[in-house]
């Protein structure tokens, strides 16, 4: 954590941060965690799911939520994103599962001269099949290479050398079956 005078001379003016960070008990930071030009901003925090703060100094923007999570501009999308696609990716393994199991129970339908259940069974395995395939699709977009439309973009308002990040950016996780194994504890 960065000292307050090495804040200060970074021009930021996030003493009252610095203060609750330092003391979430501070009567004086909670009374105004965030300064009267803070503003709930309409979005959950990536890492707890409760309100983050908008807070405006000049031309810098951070956003923080009552746990003390903190984030640029940057890192907010970035989160965002990594929740979005981690969001995707179990839905994709749902519907794999479901297509999977759709397709037991259609061979246990065969099995037992149930027509018409096995075309069911067969139905609802080639939808689940067909939403999985969309959801991959949608995920090799999202896993881009830099510079090919993926990332975020710079911004004027990113703290300097990522200070306030609420954590470094992580190498993308492999998924799926393909990635060696089970994937039942990625979330």
């Amino acid at each position: 954590m960065q000292r307050q005078d090495e804040v200060g001379a970074a021009g930021l003016g996030m003493g009252r941060e610095v203060a609750l960070a330092a003391d979430p008990t501070d009567a004086n930071a909670l009374e105004l965690p965030y300064g009267p030009d803070a503003t709930p901003a309409a979005l959950r925090c990536p890492a707890c799911r409760g309100t983050l703060w908008e807070i405006r100094e000049g031309e810098i923007t951070r956003y923080r939520c009552q746990v003390g999570h903190a984030y640029s501009s940057a890192t907010l999308l970035g989160a965002q994103g990594r929740g979005l696609e981690d969001a995707l990716s179990a839905a994709c393994r749902m519907l794999e599962e479901s297509a999977t199991f759709a397709r037991r129970m259609a061979a246990r339908a065969a099995a037992s001269d149930r027509a018409a259940a096995r075309a069911q069974f067969e139905a609802k395995a080639r939808r689940a099949s067909e939403r999985a395939a969309l959801l991959r699709r949608a995920l090799s977009l999202s896993t881009a290479p830099p510079g090919a439309g993926g990332g975020a973009p710079p911004e004027a308002d990113d703290v300097a050398g990522g200070a306030f990040d609420a954590a470094p950016q992580a190498a993308p996780r492999p998924r799926g079956p393909a990635a060696g194994g089970n994937d039942a504890g990625a979330s």
